[in-house]
């Protein structure tokens, strides 16, 4: 083998990027587990095993206050691609009870403030382009499926059974969940004035057309075919889980909530994974929340 060609098939494999964001959290406090595996239908319409790469929780607060779990996927892409994403532009779940997805009860004292949304531009939508001008798969795509059909799964266990199910003179642990892409591509996001078609094909970096972001909010709305397979999920949930449902009503009503997320996803790049995490987490501990005792 070439001098040097292992190292970017290495690469490609993923495990170095997973390996990179797990060492920058767990020097920054956070806990991580890798390997969440979850099945899904796949685009064949088949059950398929599939699995997200990392779930990472919060250092510790305050046992009255809520912890922080980045449910996070990450994409490799050789330094020939990057991804390009368009404006979002704000209509509804522009705010932090749809960014925040809490559980197992809706800890927040004000659903309708943005202040993590301020903290990054917000996108919607993307593809992987070539510096060649070649198509290519499109891997922001493929990262968004996982990151979208392993979010519910890994939340209804977690915040809907493990988190309720604490011994006598306990009570349950909140936990907002955030879903994370990680990429080493370059992030370019569509300005506004670019709008002429001209224009466009004849730029010669997408600088031309484009601002290169650290990082950014990513805006996902669930497809109707998804929201039925949470719905389907949920009420699965709630026969499974119906004793300790019954124990906590608030969380039972804050379940059926949960169809229809995540709305946000953070997509960052993994040269500035620590500022991000560092600027949520920072942002993440100043919202004002409820304690755990006023549900029971």
């Amino acid at each position: 083998m070439a001098p040097g060609k292992w190292g970017e098939s290495f690469l490609k494999s993923g495990l170095p990027l997973e390996h990179m964001a797990m060492s920058i959290l767990t020097r920054m406090g956070w806990d991580c587990e890798t390997s969440y595996e979850y099945e899904r239908l796949n685009r064949d319409g088949k059950q398929e095993w599939f699995e997200l790469d990392l779930e990472a929780e919060s250092p510790f607060i305050d046992s009255n206050q809520p912890s922080l779990k980045l449910i996070v996927e990450c994409k490799y892409h050789d330094p020939s691609r990057f991804w390009m994403l368009l404006p979002h532009v704000p209509t509804r779940w522009h705010f932090e009870d749809r960014l925040l997805n809490y559980a197992p009860f809706e800890a927040l004292k004000s659903r309708r403030h943005s202040s993590l949304l301020n903290l990054a531009p917000t996108s919607v939508r993307g593809v992987v382009v070539s510096q060649d001008g070649q198509k290519q798969d499109d891997a922001l795509y493929t990262a968004i499926q996982q990151v979208v059909h392993g979010f519910l799964p890994l939340v209804l266990g977690h915040g809907f059974g493990y988190s309720l199910d604490v011994k006598r003179g306990y009570s349950p642990t909140i936990t907002a969940y955030i879903p994370m892409i990680i990429t080493n591509a370059d992030l370019f996001r569509m300005l506004p004035s670019a709008s002429s078609l001209s224009d466009i094909r004849k730029a010669n970096e997408p600088s031309d057309i484009a601002e290169r972001l650290q990082w950014t909010w990513l805006y996902y709305d669930i497809p109707i075919a998804l929201l039925d397979q949470q719905r389907d999920f949920v009420v699965a949930h709630q026969e499974v889980m119906e004793r300790l449902l019954q124990k906590y009503p608030a969380a039972s009503k804050r379940l059926t909530s949960m169809p229809g997320r995540p709305n946000w996803i953070a997509l960052v790049n993994i040269e500035y994974l620590e500022s991000a995490v560092e600027a949520i987490f920072r942002q993440f501990t100043k919202i004002k929340t409820r304690k755990p005792e006023e549900f029971l």
